[in-house]
């Protein structure tokens, strides 16, 4: 569809109206609107002239008639669910925590025991983990997790 800019019969431009012309299957249409009203100009040379707000009207009435393919759009990244982050994500560890996680880890507890005991993410879990002690890095805890699975 192109849109043109229209001009007042005195050969200035309008800020007032435009012009929109597009052709379907090789025949023009050209749609003259102004602030108040527009004019359609048929192929056959029919022209229907109504308010604006009378455009309005029948653009509303052939959306309902003439559906539109919706725009395809990219999913967008899920947030991580309640379960996967867990609720006391960010929540302060309590004495009686640690000594807990401690407790269960050295009992041979997996991580994902302990995540579900201590509703917490695996990051959260194995950094209070190396933070107590329990093992000299994170990678050291989750190599651990992994043999006791297996186990």
């Amino acid at each position: 569809m192109a849109v043109e800019q229209a001009h007042s019969p005195d050969g200035s431009a309008s800020n007032d109206s435009h012009t929109l012309t597009w052709s379907v299957d090789g025949s023009r249409f050209e749609l003259q609107v102004g602030s108040d009203a527009a004019r359609l100009c048929l192929p056959d040379g029919q022209l229907i002239d109504l308010t604006n707000r009378e455009w309005a009207g029948l653009a509303n009435a052939i959306g309902m008639v003439v559906k539109t393919p919706k725009q395809v759009t990219k999913p967008v990244a899920k947030k991580q669910s309640t379960q996967e982050k867990g609720t006391n994500t960010g929540v302060r560890w309590t004495e009686g925590d640690d000594a807990d996680l401690l407790q269960r880890w050295s009992n041979g507890a997996t991580l994902s025991e302990l995540m579900t005991r201590f509703d917490r993410n695996e990051g959260g879990i194995t950094s209070r983990l190396v933070k107590l002690k329990a093992a000299p890095t994170r990678e050291d805890i989750r190599v651990e997790d992994e043999r006791r699975r297996k186990g």
